[in-house]
């Protein structure tokens, strides 16, 4: 189980200090970065493997029409 109840994906020692990086502190230690993962899912598209996952510049994903409007929405 992770910190919110729900199961933990495996893999998830392959997640690097995102924090390393372009990294947006929100609160109380609390934030986001961009990453690329490669990962495994079940039917419901829950993350239930993780493989990889790389770090990318925050412009990236502000880029991404997709994840985009996340990013923007409290602005």
């Amino acid at each position: 189980m992770d910190n919110t109840g729900g199961p933990t994906a495996e893999g998830m020692d392959e997640i690097p200090d995102l924090t390393n990086g372009e990294y947006i502190y929100t609160n109380a230690g609390h934030g986001y970065a961009c990453a690329c993962m490669n990962v495994d899912t079940d039917d419901e598209r829950a993350i239930t493997r993780i493989h990889s996952v790389r770090q990318l510049p925050l412009s990236r994903c502000r880029s991404d029409r997709a994840i985009g409007w996340f990013l923007h929405k409290d602005q």
